[in-house]
């Protein structure tokens, strides 16, 4: 047998330093450094990955017939775990156990992500919010429903279920690279923008708790 390449040695570790760090990527563990800092870089990852791989399809490097599918699918995932990271850091702000849901299906996520923006920003229904509030959120609607073809977020992953049925709809002919551009660069500052004040009655919220730790402790220390 010929072989283009040489063979890898069996001994090289997919896992070890590289000679070059910039070519090796930290890994972040649960209970290592802030949690959002773990949730953020995955989701940026994905987020980076999608606006090069896009890039390379409008440049004509790559072609959308074939890599549509990983860049849809990359964008879906980046939301799944931008929803995932909203409602970790959000559910204790509703006197909720701190976690997420552990489907994939984006537009349940996305609506538990409401409740926590209802509860922060104080509003019930869209028709409470102006009118530039009303179109993000109705934007962001249309498009979390675009993208989750299915709950389970197979789509874009395979062609066909485990019953061999086609997982693409019909009603689906083309994967419009330009189009989702235009989403990728506005859906994930959109949200950002939301969660300014998750974040800041977070923020507040562990002062406060460190501030009844240090009380205590000061107690503690002065009986």
């Amino acid at each position: 047998m010929d072989f283009l390449f040489p063979i890898p040695d069996r001994k090289l570790s997919l896992f070890e330093p590289a000679e070059d760090y910039r070519n090796a990527g930290y890994v972040y563990r649960a209970g290592m450094g802030n949690t959002e800092e773990i949730w953020g870089t995955y989701a940026r990852g994905y987020l980076i990955a999608v606006d090069e791989l896009v890039k390379s399809v409008l440049e004509g490097r790559l072609n959308s017939d074939t890599f549509g599918y990983p860049i849809f699918y990359l964008f879906s995932h980046y939301l799944e775990l931008r929803f995932k990271e909203i409602i970790q850091i959000g559910r204790p702000l509703l006197g909720e156990k701190r976690g997420f849901p552990g489907h994939h299906d984006l537009l349940n996520l996305w609506g538990e992500c409401k409740k926590i923006l209802k509860e922060v920003y104080k509003w019930k229904e869209y028709s409470d919010l102006d009118k530039e509030g009303r179109e993000i959120f109705l934007t962001i609607d249309h498009f979390v429903k675009e993208l989750c073809q299915d709950k389970k977020a197979q789509t874009f992953r395979y062609p066909v279920d485990i019953n061999s049925k086609p997982l693409m709809k019909d009603s689906i002919a083309v994967l419009n690279i330009e189009n989702l551009v235009i989403v990728t660069n506005w859906l994930p500052q959109a949200l950002d923008g939301l969660c300014v004040g998750i974040y800041e009655n977070k923020r507040l919220m562990d002062e406060y708790h460190a501030e009844l730790c240090a009380e205590y402790r000061d107690d503690c220390w002065r009986t």
